[in-house]
């Protein structure tokens, strides 16, 4: 029995669009080289993390395409949202809903409440360009991002909540199972959180993480979260906003809880928003609230007891081989977090705790941005590959000291541009 595993970082420019799949072979063959076509005739479970950029929408629209036609499947079983910004979501539409219609299982997204949302737009409409546009879908989301989802018909529609739990403690123990019939996935999901709020979704911390498991509850893979959400000091952006509008705090507030009031602000009171964002001292912005996740086989941790062979292959090093120095099959992707401060990274690294050194690739976070780069976060992971995200055309994503520290690290890395050439693909195989 094998557990196939194919990531691949589609070449979006300016934005995000990560896909991964896993499959299980009770026999064996070469799916990482000679026979990666037979990779979808396997597929059992499908995720996504982000779909959007900020460049020409042809360029995300054939990656989608692509994406679609390599999966010889109809179903999505997963899809994690970073963060509310454009340049991540703006593709979900032709994602779901395009040319060949998926259906979608759980859709994964960080909670954010109203004022909260209501402040990230005001941040977008106050620092990003206006021609660049804002997609219709961006815009339902800020007003309601459970209705937002709602033409997409998912199963479930999940709010991971940031907390100050980690998975430190996590202990797992791997059962070899004798078949497996299908994969799927399992959470702790709790419907009553924020049922009052957004009636049928559910709320899961992000120390709980998200398992791909088979029928009979084997775990066969993780999928591990981590949201530090930080933007403090509403009060300030609150009082301005009240005042602009000619409202009271305590008017506004109530207010604020009519999706009526909401699509009212962001349509007809765009100037007032961003009027109110910039006269309030930055309080934090879209990038603090995005979520990371881990994509990994939860085998190699230390507390597993059984032990696993690796072969990996991926598109740059064209071969297979093994890893003498270590068994590191997980992927992290950060979005845009900002991982600038020692404090985050040392908060993220306390989450992930075990799972750091089972961390082969790394997206370094925010496109290349040196405002969102320590160095600190690649002397701990210690990755084989990193992956930037950007057109880099402007000569800050990547910034050139961030690609000089990757160097100093001794890390491949690429850059996933317009050119579809510098698409990023990795297939892992693993065995008992």
């Amino acid at each position: 029995m094998k557990i196939l595993h194919k990531r691949i970082q589609w070449p979006v420019g300016h934005g995000f669009f990560h896909a991964g799949t896993l499959a299980i072979s009770a026999y064996s063959s070469n799916v990482l080289k000679s026979n990666i076509g037979e990779f979808g005739k396997k597929i059992k479970l499908v995720y996504v993390y982000d779909c959007g950029t900020m460049n020409k929408s042809t360029v995300l629209k054939e990656a989608i395409s692509q994406f679609k036609n390599s999966i010889d499947s109809d179903r999505l079983d997963a899809l994690f949202i970073s963060h509310l910004d454009n340049d991540h979501v703006n593709g979900l539409p032709e994602l779901l809903n395009g040319e060949r219609k998926l259906t979608v299982g759980k859709i994964y997204l960080p909670y954010l409440d109203d004022f909260e949302r209501i402040y990230i737009f005001s941040e977008y409409l106050s620092t990003v360009d206006s021609a660049q546009g804002l997609s219709a879908l961006y815009e339902d989301i800020i007003v309601d991002p459970a209705n937002a989802f709602s033409d997409f018909n998912p199963e479930s529609v999940v709010f991971i909540d940031g907390t100050q739990e980690s998975l430190d403690s996590m202990h797992v123990e791997i059962h070899e199972p004798e078949v497996f019939d299908r994969i799927k996935i399992r959470d702790a999901s709790d419907s009553s959180k924020y049922e009052s709020l957004h009636p049928g979704c559910t709320a899961i911390s992000h120390a709980e993480p998200v398992e791909v498991v088979s029928l009979a509850g084997t775990l066969v893979w993780l999928l591990a979260t981590y949201y530090d959400k930080r933007i403090y000091g509403f009060d300030i952006f609150k009082n301005r906003l009240a005042e602009g509008l000619g409202y009271s705090l305590d008017d506004l507030i109530e207010r604020i809880k009519s999706t009526e009031f909401r699509r009212e602000l962001i349509t007809a009171e765009k100037n007032k928003l961003k009027s109110a964002y910039t006269s309030t001292p930055k309080i934090g912005s879209i990038n603090s609230t995005s979520l990371c996740l881990f994509s990994g086989h939860p085998g190699f941790l230390p507390s597993s007891s059984r032990k696993y062979k690796m072969k990996y292959w991926n598109c740059k090093k064209k071969g297979t081989y093994y890893y003498p120095r270590g068994r590191k099959c997980g992927w992290l992707g950060t979005g845009d977090a900002e991982l600038q401060h020692d404090l985050s990274v040392a908060k993220l690294l306390k989450h992930y705790n075990h799972l750091i050194e089972n961390i082969h690739t790394l997206t370094i976070p925010h496109h290349g941005s040196l405002s969102n780069f320590n160095v600190e976060l690649l002397k701990s992971i210690d990755p084989h590959s990193c992956i930037i995200t950007a057109s880099g055309k402007d000569g800050k994503h990547p910034h050139p000291d961030v690609i000089v520290a990757i160097n100093d690290s001794l890390s491949d890395y690429s850059i996933c541009s317009l050119n579809k050439n510098t698409i990023f693909e990795e297939y892992i195989e693993i065995t008992p």
